[in-house]
């Protein structure tokens, strides 16, 4: 299922991705660091209803829906 999805940093820069329910987590860093251009080797994480997100999860295992808000820290 396509779901829009809002990324905030810390700068408060939001940033608007199209994904999958079903997108990995290390995918949505990939295309934060190809597109935007986050960091490979900073250390930021993926912060979503105060919970870190975990690399080898889906968003849909964090039930991450349309218009939902993650946060980079």
């Amino acid at each position: 299922m396509a779901i829009t999805v809002n990324v905030n940093d810390l700068t408060k820069r939001s940033i608007t991705l199209n994904l999958q329910a079903n997108d990995a987590i290390e995918n949505i860093k990939q295309i934060l660091h190809d597109k935007y251009g986050f960091a490979n080797n900073k250390i930021w994480f993926l912060v979503y209803n105060g919970k870190r997100l975990e690399n080898g999860k889906t968003l849909s295992d964090y039930n991450i829906g349309n218009k939902s808000t993650i946060y980079i820290i």
